[in-house]
């Protein structure tokens, strides 16, 4: 993020800082030259969108482009947050998300893929029966297809990213509709927090 006190120092360890031009040379897609990051970039964008044509838009979106600089103060946090290592003894429970554990699951998940998953007659006849009134087709498939594509090999249990398949879908009726409603016949799964869940399919 820009900041106008790029070249303060932090005072203490936790005191973790938001800009980081120092990569722009290294990363120019990532960073700009004044410390801007991409997601940064693309927030302002849309806002700038919304504020130049609100006759085309949903007035109930005009808001989004009016709260920028919360939108700022909360993401500065965010930032900050990833920076805080594992084991450091003032990390609170509730962030879960950190530069250290997304290198981490860079290192598990390997490189990025895209694998073409696609169900069998069997198993979409087989969904297809199970299916509970209200759930949508679509849903079940979808994390069946995920299931199948990164369940590990040593083990009937993946990691589901709940709050990453409701962004796939387009919204966030999974957790808060859905998963109490899918049948144990067809997904086991443990206590849903923090957005993840663990599941074991069957098909």
């Amino acid at each position: 993020m820009p900041d106008k006190k790029k070249n303060a120092t932090p005072n203490a360890e936790w005191q973790f800082k938001t800009y980081f031009a120092e990569y722009h040379e290294e990363f120019p897609e990532l960073v700009d030259e004044n410390g801007a990051g991409w997601y940064y970039r693309h927030v302002h964008a849309v806002a700038d969108f919304i504020s130049a044509n609100r006759t085309k838009v949903n007035k109930h979106i005009h808001c989004l482009a009016e709260r920028t600089r919360q939108w700022e103060e909360s993401w500065g946090d965010k930032v900050k947050q990833y920076q805080v290592p594992i084991f450091t003894g003032t990390t609170r429970a509730e962030w879960a998300l950190s530069f250290d554990a997304a290198i981490s699951d860079a290192l598990e998940l390997g490189a990025l893929r895209r694998e073409a998953v696609k169900l069998t007659y069997e198993q979409m006849a087989y969904i297809e029966r199970i299916q509970p009134l209200g759930v949508p087709l679509n849903v079940l498939t979808t994390i069946a297809e995920y299931y199948i594509a990164n369940k590990p090999y040593d083990s009937d249990w993946c990691v589901l990213p709940v709050t990453n398949i409701e962004a796939y879908l387009g919204s966030s009726a999974l957790n808060k509709q859905y998963m109490s409603k899918i049948p144990t016949e067809f997904m086991q799964k443990k206590e849903t927090s923090y957005g993840i869940a663990v599941c074991k399919i069957s098909l």
